[in-house]
């Protein structure tokens, strides 16, 4: 099974940042670059992980450009929050993307 597993930027969406998301040309933008190399690899699914301020960015509107991107691309993908005290000594919520 070949997948895709990428990280992007979160200071473009996190609550200690400003929060200018996909208008932050350098920072808010690596999501689409990712989609891009995605569109010409064509894996079997796709796992993104980022903080969990993008859920709350432009009012949700974020979170759901980029599901809808993902299912434009004709992958199925689920959200879910996971805490990574459960694995390592530190308290850090993040947005884990799965798509298939």
């Amino acid at each position: 099974m070949q997948g895709f597993v990428a990280r992007f930027p979160c200071q473009a969406f996190s609550i200690a940042g400003k929060r200018e998301g996909f208008n932050d040309a350098i920072r808010g933008t690596v999501f689409f670059e990712i989609i891009r190399f995605a569109s010409i690899l064509k894996p079997e699914f796709i796992h993104l992980e980022n903080v969990t301020g993008i859920l709350s960015h432009d009012k949700g509107r974020t979170i759901e450009t980029m599901m809808r991107t993902l299912d434009e691309l004709g992958y199925v993908g689920e959200w879910c929050v996971l805490n990574s005290s459960a694995y390592v000594p530190q308290n850090r919520e993040r947005v884990f993307i799965v798509a298939r």
